[in-house]
């Protein structure tokens, strides 16, 4: 209680200084779209003094133009403090969800709006993904009656985005259309460089499997890991995926797994690797997503947002959701149909099988240009420079 005090102390009244910029990512890593903004930063002002805060083990991650900071420490909180922007995926650290309408609640928002407001601040945030699963105040079973949020402005990659946000953070921030700037490289990267880089095999064709998190289960941690990867490894007969995958695109192919980063430690991989023959490759290697999504052949997974990000590769896209009834009226719950998405759906691992061999590549390609239209999706390979450009503009206007 004390310490948490002290933070709201030190970050409230120390004063903020021009051209100082915080970033933070996935509450202390060095990744996903602040890290794409904080290089475009750089390259357009490169006086600015940039602060990346950070968890330890992701201290090498952070630029060298970049100070690293302990995501942790009383340090980060005068670095935020005195910061001119902020930035990052999540919200900023500077909105306050109300659960509740009590008085208790009513003055935990009040001193919210206090110790969080500064004048002379702005503050941005990417988020981390298109919303399929419902979140915050729509996902099944939350009771959210409202939000506090002092000057956070959302920079969207969709029109789609920006509507649901507005609803989601009850019109307390303002949505911009910029584009998503992690997504980038997906227009420009070598794919050959990038999976050089990521160590995966040059002469194999990959699908990469990045199922999504499940919350509703207490196996390790608090967290429902069979579900979140598990259970649909074993659940699949390897040789008979890959030979599918053979049957309909050639070549010989490789599955990479990805776990969702809030079970990806949890993971026994060697255990994983006995158990499946070695037949998985471990694509948790490297924190950045769209760096695996650049090199890999196609895409499989169940309510993930990077379905979404992988649409403009045009590769293929299969969804294999056994817990799809489950997870879409008594877990999370979802905005959209899955039968309505461009990517071919099972439930069952015989369906996967058959929608792979009859994958139809030229209705899949009209219905993903089909899809980034009705969402209003603005992202190419300038993203990133979009978003310095607006921040640097919100800067001087402030």
């Amino acid at each position: 209680m004390f310490r948490n005090l002290l933070n709201l102390l030190v970050f409230k009244f120390t004063p903020v200084r021009r051209n100082r910029a915080v970033f933070t990512a996935y509450n202390g890593k060095c990744t996903d779209s602040p890290l794409y903004i904080s290089q475009q930063l750089h390259a357009a002002a490169p006086h600015w003094h940039q602060t990346w805060l950070v968890l330890p083990q992701y201290r090498d991650k952070v630029p060298p133009y970049a100070e690293a900071v302990d995501y942790q420490s009383l340090h980060a909180q005068r670095r935020r403090g005195a910061a001119q922007v902020l930035v990052d995926n999540v919200y900023c650290d500077k909105s306050f969800t109300l659960f509740a309408s009590t008085p208790h609640v009513k003055l935990k928002a009040a001193l919210f709006r206090f110790f969080y407001h500064k004048p002379r601040q702005l503050a941005f945030t990417t988020f981390h993904g298109l919303p399929l699963k419902k979140l915050g105040r729509d996902q099944v079973g939350n009771d959210v009656q409202g939000m506090v949020s002092d000057g956070v402005t959302m920079l969207c990659p969709s029109r789609y985005q920006a509507e649901t946000f507005r609803h989601l953070t009850f019109d307390t921030m303002k949505m911009v259309v910029l584009g998503s700037p992690r997504n980038d490289m997906l227009f420009t990267a070598n794919r050959e460089t990038v999976r050089a880089e990521l160590g995966l095999p040059a002469d194999k064709r990959i699908l990469l499997f990045a199922p999504s998190f499940r919350n509703d289960g207490h196996d390790v941690e608090g967290k429902n890991i069979r579900c979140s990867g598990l259970n649909q490894i074993e659940a699949l007969d390897f040789d008979r995926l890959t030979s599918s995958m053979s049957k309909r695109f050639g070549g010989e192919w490789v599955v990479a797994m990805r776990f969702h980063y809030h079970v990806a430690s949890m993971v026994d991989w060697e255990k994983l690797q006995r158990t499946t023959n070695g037949k998985i490759l471990n694509a948790n290697r490297c924190d950045d997503m769209e760096q695996y999504l650049v090199a890999v052949d196609a895409l499989m997974s169940d309510v993930s947002s990077c379905m979404f990000d992988f649409l403009h590769t045009g590769r293929p896209t299969f969804v294999f959701f056994p817990d799809f009834e489950h997870y879409g009226s008594i877990e999370r719950g979802l905005y959209l149909d899955m039968h309505s998405l461009p990517f071919p759906f099972a439930e069952t691992p015989e369906q996967l099988y058959s929608n792979i061999e009859e994958f139809d590549s030229e209705r899949f390609h009209e219905a993903c240009a089909t899809l980034l239209t009705s969402m209003g999706n603005v992202d190419d390979a300038h993203s990133a420079q979009r978003a310095v450009d607006y921040i640097l503009q919100q800067v001087v206007q402030k």
